[in-house]
């Protein structure tokens, strides 16, 4: 019995070092995220540089906002194993100046908003999940790409849609005039 719990041990850390692979170093992780990007494309090869990469809250999540030639980007989510390097959970391109998702980590569920504010047009962002009556109001900084996230309580049960609203420095809401900018 000892050396089959031995072996489950031995096969499970290995696991983890074989799964988790990414040092944690920016260039190493703009590196895989190159090569996940364009592991189904066999005509051009994308390039992609990390714009923002962050810890969400102190759990094991971690989130790399990324930009495509030509395009918005996009953002991968990455999870840290227990050998400290990462591996790539899934990457999503961005669709809209600004995109919200939720993220499951081991400290709870987050959500976050990934976007561009290249003007610096927009200095709030505030977002409402109308099911369940619950509000986001986050400050965006004055950076040309930014990664937001806030922990979502767990009496939240549907985390969409969200209705974002992004306000300027007067609180003015700005959301329609800085979409037509990026356009």
């Amino acid at each position: 019995m000892i050396a089959f719990i031995l072996v489950v041990g031995i096969v499970i850390v290995a696991y983890q070092y074989i799964q988790y692979q990414i040092p944690y170093e920016v260039k190493a992780i703009e590196q895989e995220l190159t090569h996940w990007e364009n592991r189904d494309n066999t005509r051009e090869q994308i390039d992609l540089k990390v714009q923002d990469f962050q810890q969400v809250g102190n759990s094991n999540t971690y989130i790399a906002l990324y930009a495509l030639p030509n395009e918005i980007g996009g953002y991968a989510i990455l999870k840290k194993g227990w050998n400290q390097k990462l591996k790539i959970v899934v990457s999503s391109r961005v669709n809209n100046l600004v995109d919200y998702d939720d993220i499951e980590t081991n400290k709870g569920l987050y959500g976050i908003f990934v976007g561009q504010n290249p003007n610096n047009d927009i200095y709030r962002l505030k977002a409402r999940l109308p099911e369940d009556n619950y509000s986001f109001d986050l400050r965006v900084p004055n950076t040309d790409y930014f990664i937001l996230y806030e922990k979502i309580t767990e009496e939240v049960k549907r985390t969409f849609p969200a209705d974002i609203t992004l306000l300027n420095a007067e609180g003015d809401d700005v959301t329609l005039q800085t979409w037509m900018k990026q356009q």
